[in-house]
């Protein structure tokens, strides 16, 4: 558990960050989802770590192909 002094106390703080570095605040943040936009590949961490652990290897796998064709 991280105990940083600007990590968020409640709930509320939590949401208000999420918020801000989403963009939906007037506050500028961490741009997430301009950072999302820019992505070529996304991994969603929202199951257990073995079917995380799945879809790193198939995206790695994924990328390999990927830079073997670029390299051709």
């Amino acid at each position: 558990m991280r105990t940083k002094p600007s990590d968020p106390k409640t709930w509320e703080e939590f949401l208000e960050i999420d918020k801000r570095d989403f963009g939906e605040a007037d506050l500028k943040g961490q741009q997430v989802c301009k950072c999302m936009e820019m992505a070529d590949f996304y991994i969603f961490n929202n199951s257990s770590i073995k079917i995380l652990l799945k879809r790193i290897e198939e995206l790695y796998s994924e990328i390999l192909k990927k830079q073997e064709n670029f390299q051709l």
